[in-house]
């Protein structure tokens, strides 16, 4: 019965890795320095290599070792795929040493304004190769296609966010102001107490409170004003 021998289930590619190893240098001692590991530990990957691939890959004696058919066809197959492994692995480390790609962004178009345009330019004068992708949204987003987001919210620290998978950092804090023009307040009168805004015409930004309804904190508890 076949299976998937590269599934998470089943490492295999590092024992293969090896297995080309001792091949490469006719020595399971020599092998083993060269990848670093024990003597014992590689002798146990290749026993466990030859028993999920069902066949023996390697003759053993005192003095040598020698590759079966099947051994053989699996070095010759994979030894030329190695060195584009190495050079894969390499350029996607490279990433993170030289600072390339593209990072997306969703940032409020406020934030975005007065401070996100500045950032994204002395980060490109720092690392030319990174492009930037903004999208200027101030309601949902999607986490699978964005790197990054920034957010308003007018909710105090306590309160959690309904997705609690989301890494969340705390950027800056700027005060919020209640304002009404002249003309409303001679009409309805200035309220004096939260309470009072019940009473109010009141206009709420849904994608920074979250909802219709403000909080309130002054050398005290927390007052709510639906």
């Amino acid at each position: 019965m076949s299976y998937d021998l590269l599934s998470s289930r089943q490492p295999i590619l590092d024992k293969i890795v090896f297995f080309c190893a001792v091949i490469r240098c006719g020595s399971f001692k020599e092998a083993c320095l060269q990848q670093g590991i024990s003597t014992a530990a590689g002798s146990r990957w290749v026993k466990e290599l030859e028993e999920a691939m069902s066949v023996e890959l390697v003759k053993r004696s005192t003095r040598q070792i020698a590759a079966t058919q099947a051994g053989q066809m699996l070095f010759e197959r994979f030894s030329p795929l190695l060195p584009e492994l190495r050079s894969l692995c390499e350029e996607v480390q490279n990433f993170a040493e030289e600072q390339r790609g593209e990072i997306k962004l969703s940032s409020t178009p406020l934030f975005a304004r007065q401070y996100l345009t500045k950032i994204v330019a002395e980060y490109i004068e720092m690392h030319p190769q990174v492009n930037f992708k903004i999208f200027i949204e101030a309601g949902s987003f999607d986490p699978l296609n964005i790197d990054f987001t920034f957010r308003a919210s007018a909710s105090y620290q306590g309160e959690q966010e309904e997705d609690s998978l989301l890494i969340r950092r705390k950027l800056l804090s700027e005060p919020l102001y209640l304002c009404a023009s002249p003309h409303y307040l001679i009409t309805h009168g200035i309220p004096k107490t939260p309470d009072e805004l019940s009473q109010h015409r009141c206009l709420y930004a849904q994608t920074l409170v979250g909802e219709n309804k403000w909080c309130f904190q002054r050398n005290g508890p927390l007052k709510w004003s639906p």
